[in-house]
């Protein structure tokens, strides 16, 4: 889902909030107009093992966390979200979003949100639940661990409480 919205210059700028049913899944980025954006196959990511992917995703990770603690003055563009959060209340979250930022949260984007929530809702409802198990794909919750050990110190130095496994 895209949200448009415009810096105080009145530079346009794009959120995509892309959200599935797992926490390592949910992704809130802010583009500027008129960048690129690489498809996953530029990665060469077209057929991969879970383990590979589980690299992959924590490495990502990871190098964004490099990057954020690489210079203090980019803590300012960055908002850290509870997945439970955003799952408890997803308008809540994004609303703090925008106010954390200073952003302001047009009319028509806000509603766009919800109406995209109340179609996730209804199509929930029409399907059976989900039902994600490391064991299922060939994962441990050690190996997990290991993997967003880095992500999971980051989060736990600013003071952030991490969400329970389910």
């Amino acid at each position: 889902m895209d949200l448009p919205f415009r810096l105080g210059d009145n530079r346009p700028v794009r959120v995509e909030i892309a959200c599935e049913n797992a926490p390592a899944n949910t992704v809130i980025c802010g583009h500027d107009e008129g960048g690129m954006e690489e498809p996953l196959s530029s990665f060469g990511l077209n057929s991969i093992s879970l383990a590979e992917q589980l690299a992959f995703m924590s490495g990502m990770l990871n190098d964004a966390m490099r990057y954020r603690a690489s210079d203090p003055a980019l803590e300012e563009g960055w908002v850290d979200v509870r997945y439970a959060d955003l799952f408890a209340d997803p308008m809540a979250v994004v609303r703090d979003i925008y106010a954390r930022l200073e952003w302001p949260l047009e009319a028509a984007a806000a509603q766009a949100l919800e109406a995209w929530l109340q179609e996730q809702a209804e199509q929930r409802r029409q399907e059976p639940p989900h039902e994600y198990r490391l064991e299922d794909y060939g994962l441990t919750p050690d190996a997990v661990d290991e993997a967003f050990a880095p992500h999971r110190e980051f989060v736990a130095a600013r003071g952030i409480e991490l969400s329970d496994r389910a």
